[in-house]
């Protein structure tokens, strides 16, 4: 029974992230003035990261941000992503 809960610990049956098509501002910490919208989701061994896009004039631009960097108007609902876990 313990190897089975180290298991679920290392490998979790599923979590929450944001959904694609959500509005986000970006930007540095003191002006996250930027709308940006969640273009792709990159769950990493311990963290997850979004791929955002924004337009600036004519050029669309995209980067990878961390959770923690994205701020919202109204925090939406996250969906959740599960794993087959065997």
């Amino acid at each position: 029974m313990k190897k089975e809960n180290q298991k679920d610990a290392i490998c979790p049956t599923s979590i929450e992230v944001y959904n694609i098509g959500t509005m986000v501002f970006v930007g540095n910490k003191a002006q996250r003035n930027i709308n940006a919208e969640i273009t792709a989701i990159c769950i990493r061994s311990n963290y997850i990261t979004y791929e955002v896009a924004w337009w600036n004039g004519m050029t669309r631009t995209t980067a990878w941000i961390e959770q923690k960097e994205l701020m919202f108007k109204k925090a939406p609902e996250k969906i959740a992503v599960g794993f087959a876990n065997e």
